[in-house]
């Protein structure tokens, strides 16, 4: 019955188009990658045990709330180009294909280059490169996610007002016109330092911003790893509200995307901040929103669930301690990067003794927070994986690409925190969607990716 409402909503908007009060100037489009209800309310509990319950997320308090199904085309369990493409087109496709149908014959239109049509200035930004799957849906058509520099072309010939974040990869594929290059030629101003984008102004002039400088590295550093000279998605965000604010409106598509890159680590510290800065950058847009409540329209969503986080474990029964999570003071791939690879550079035999000091140090394993006897052996079996022998293959789906002794400090930590793990990879769940502003209400009872698509183009039509 829900299903048959939802689609009569949707043609009656197709036919006869939105007669609300009146459309927004100003569209906003967060996509958490890989977060759904498990990621979003680990992080909202965190706050609220480790600050207060005045911290609470601000997603938490959104008045649209529905649940949105995530499948792609030929698979139950989806990824992100695949999510994506629905996500910006309102159509499903197969793994791996952005912004095209499942037979690679029909390229979609997304509903940035509709906005585009219709007059408005579009940005794209994520934490993560520019160039990556889910980015990629809303200004690429190609079969194959990884065919970075393909997708890197077509965001400059795309015409779009405003990039930002994680850098163009593979930009300067050997034999071939450098993207940046290409960017210059086509009128872009290309920003690659802390000063020059603290300089921009609104000009008119088309902006790709984001560099190792800028972002502490070639994604914007993790918000558990964070310095304070760094750019961070809501920085980005800022400015770009700056930049492309017009007569016309905009649309700003915005990514969350190292969310996902925590949970495939089974890394609940660096999801719990990455959710938190997601949710930091959304307040910016709610600042604008609150100067312009009758003009603005703001969507949040996610493309997918990864890593089947559950808010409980067996370790814990009936209990939780979130503010235990505050005890891992590096994310998973600091650690390995600063401190695995530094022990095994040593010329000495590591010892387990050595290896256990440092996961004290990091996660307060066997200090702050108590481990027992099967934490240990597990953590000797990880010792053994990593340091005395290569993995078994019967080891693979224990720590997957990751290294051993990391995976399973941080796993055991958020067993001990009341949380758990079921995968490395994505999962079928449901995710959340959230909304507020004008149009919002018609956002709510949604329950596909495909259906998101439809409603922002008549909300977007002029």
């Amino acid at each position: 019955m829900r299903n048959l409402f939802v689609t009569v909503l949707l043609l009656t908007l197709v036919l006869f188009g939105y007669c609300g009060s009146n459309k927004p100037k100003y569209v906003f489009f967060f996509i958490g990658d890989g977060m759904s209800f498990a990621q979003l309310e680990s992080a909202n509990m965190f706050q609220k045990a480790v600050y207060g319950d005045s911290n609470a997320l601000l997603l938490s308090k959104l008045p649209v709330k529905s649940v949105i199904a995530t499948n792609a085309y030929n698979h139950y369990i989806t990824c992100s180009s695949a999510a994506g493409t629905a996500l910006a087109t309102g159509y499903k496709t197969n793994l791996g294909a952005v912004g095209i149908s499942p037979d690679g014959k029909t390229s979609y239109e997304s509903i940035a280059e509709y906005g585009q049509s219709q007059g408005l200035k579009v940005g794209i930004l994520t934490s993560v490169f520019i160039n990556h799957a889910t980015p990629a849906c809303f200004y690429a058509n190609v079969f194959g996610r990884d065919d970075y520099y393909q997708i890197g072309k077509q965001l400059v010939s795309s015409g779009f007002n405003y990039f930002a974040g994680g850098i163009i990869k593979n930009a300067n594929e050997a034999g071939k016109q450098d993207i940046y290059e290409l960017a210059r030629q086509s009128k872009y101003k290309v920003v690659e330092t802390i000063e020059e984008f603290k300089k921009l102004k609104n000009k008119g002039e088309n902006v790709i911003a984001g560099s190792v400088e800028m972002n502490g590295g070639e994604n914007i550093c993790p918000y558990i790893d964070r310095g304070n000279n760094i750019i961070s998605l809501a920085d980005y965000l800022k400015k770009g509200i700056e930049l492309l604010d017009n007569d016309k409106g905009f649309f700003i598509m915005c990514e969350g995307g190292q969310i996902d890159w925590a949970c495939h680590a089974n890394d609940l510290a660096k999801s719990i901040g990455e959710v938190v800065d997601f949710d930091n950058t959304i307040k910016i847009a709610m600042e604008f929103y609150n100067q312009h409540p009758d003009e603005t329209l703001i969507v949040i969503t996610s493309d997918h669930e990864t890593g089947g986080l559950s808010l409980g474990s067996n370790r814990m029964a009936y209990e939780m301690k979130p503010e235990q999570m505050k005890y891992q003071t590096l994310s998973n791939d600091a650690f390995n990067a600063r401190v695995i690879k530094s022990i095994k550079n040593l010329s000495s035999k590591v010892t387990f003794e050595q290896v256990m000091d440092s996961v004290k140090k990091y996660f307060e394993l066997g200090g702050k927070v108590t481990i027992d006897e099967s934490d240990k052996l597990r953590l000797k079996q990880a010792y053994r994986a990593g340091f005395e022998t290569e993995k078994s293959n019967s080891e693979d789906y224990m720590y997957e690409k990751y290294d051993p002794i990391t995976t399973t400090a941080s796993r055991i930590l958020a067993e001990r925190a009341g949380f758990g793990w079921t995968s490395y990879s994505h999962t079928a769940m449901p995710v959340p969607l959230r909304a507020i502003g004008v149009g919002s209400e018609l956002f709510d009872n949604l329950d596909d990716n495909t259906q998101l698509a439809p409603v922002f183009r008549q909300l977007m039509k002029r």
